[in-house]
């Protein structure tokens, strides 16, 4: 995620919405509920999908603060480089806030959300670079593929939201750009009413596509949990995130009513940004060590 997010032209309304501080804010709450929930500090199984849902709700957050921090980057190599940077740093406290058990060669341990999040601007970055329809969706199979084979965390379903809000929005800004063109008024006068970065329509297309992933993930798990023999033992923890995929409908509501605008940005909050995820998993990783696992 990105810093430097600027106004956007086409939300001219007045101060109706959330404004990206609120939606950082909010996207680092619920990442906070899915690392309680799947590190090993809660145990209660019914805790454990209940903070997994909520916690699903910043999957789709991240993925459009990750379009956000694509779209609005003055110097796009400079964020790939800090992106890149802070994945590093969270590598080895990921690693031990989720995995106990696993070997310390396993390289798939180290893949955190802030990895995650790196490759998903990287990949709507490609895919603008592409020429052909084909190619476009060449990278987008081609992109989710390996981010599946890999293990990244939230793969691949971060990565394919973050491709249908990047497609759906510039669809949007073509029309936008193609109204101001023709001088067309009715779409002018929409533009001028929107209060939220996403029309009407685009934010629908975005929601049909966080719905579907979350009810087809779910119900495919149900199925195999039913009907699999030895599924449900032999992949209890994809299951259980899998189970837990329906709260990602919680973040279409802050999605809905973003407006596009900064809010509160100085120097402060750009560095609790990018520090919070890093100490949080520090913090579960010395309660782990302290009071539930012995590492050695």
């Amino acid at each position: 995620m990105e810093d430097n997010i600027t106004v956007n032209n086409v939300v001219k309304s007045g101060k109706a919405g959330l404004d990206h501080f609120v939606l950082r804010t909010v996207a680092l709450v619920f990442l906070s509920f899915y690392i309680v929930a799947f590190s090993g500090v809660v145990t209660n199984r019914a805790l454990v999908i209940l903070f997994g849902c909520i916690g699903y709700a910043a999957l789709p957050l991240l993925s459009f603060l990750c379009v956000e921090a694509y779209r609005h980057s003055g110097k796009l190599v400079s964020l790939i480089v800090r992106n890149v940077i802070f994945a590093l740093l969270c590598a080895v406290p990921y690693r031990f806030a989720f995995y106990s058990q696993k070997s310390f060669s396993d390289i798939r341990s180290y893949f955190s959300v802030a990895l995650t999040c790196f490759v998903c601007i990287g990949s709507v970055m490609f895919y603008d670079r592409m020429k052909t329809k084909n190619q476009r969706l060449f990278c987008v199979a081609f992109l989710c593929a390996i981010s599946l084979l890999i293990g990244m965390e939230f793969a691949p379903y971060m990565l394919i939201i973050t491709f249908a809000i990047h497609i759906y929005f510039k669809e949007q800004e073509g029309k936008d750009r193609v109204a101001e063109e023709n001088g067309d008024k009715d779409r002018l006068e929409a533009m001028e009413r929107r209060q939220s970065l996403l029309s009407k329509y685009t934010f629908i297309k975005v929601a049909f596509y966080v719905v579907t992933l979350a009810v087809v993930v779910f119900a495919v798990s149900l199925l195999f949990a039913r009907f699999a023999s030895g599924y449900s033992e032999t992949y209890a923890d994809e299951l259980t995130r899998n189970y837990c995929m329906p709260g990602m409908l919680l973040s279409l509501p802050f999605i809905r009513f973003y407006n596009g605008r900064q809010g509160i940005d100085n120097k402060f909050t750009k560095v609790v940004f990018r520090a919070y995820y890093l100490l949080f998993l520090v913090l579960i990783v010395m309660i782990k060590i302290f009071f539930l696992y012995d590492y050695s």
